[in-house]
């Protein structure tokens, strides 16, 4: 990157993406920490970042507190699912959460209730 070509900015982080001028980008930081839920289900927020000073645009950079970069690259809009489409996939997302928190429940039940009728048979 020319140091020349960079200039500061905030971006908006919201449930559709990482907000810049407009355009949405995303990152894996964004994905692994789960940035779009947390953003769809509390509150949107702004993430300090620098950018390249041309006229695509295409990536920005995330400035993390101890001055690491993450890039963050632009996503295509003219892919874009609609905005029903994104409330069901984030749907289906919570409901498999809550599906494998009810499995992880019912395996501790179960080994819990094996280990009680161990004890009684003694």
């Amino acid at each position: 990157m020319n140091k020349h070509l960079l200039s500061n900015g905030y971006a908006r982080v919201t449930a559709r993406g990482i907000i810049f001028k407009s355009a949405r980008f995303t990152c894996s930081k964004a994905i692994r920490d789960q940035w779009f839920e947390k953003a769809a289900f509390e509150k949107e927020w702004r993430v300090k970042i620098i950018y390249t000073l041309n006229k695509e645009l295409s990536a920005i950079y995330i400035v993390a507190s101890n001055g690491d970069l993450e890039k963050c690259n632009r996503i295509d809009d003219s892919k874009r699912p609609s905005d029903i489409k994104l409330q069901l996939y984030f749907q289906n997302i919570q409901k498999l959460k809550a599906f494998r928190n009810m499995q992880n429940n019912d395996a501790y039940i179960i080994n819990r209730d094996k280990k009680k009728a161990g004890r009684w048979k003694n």
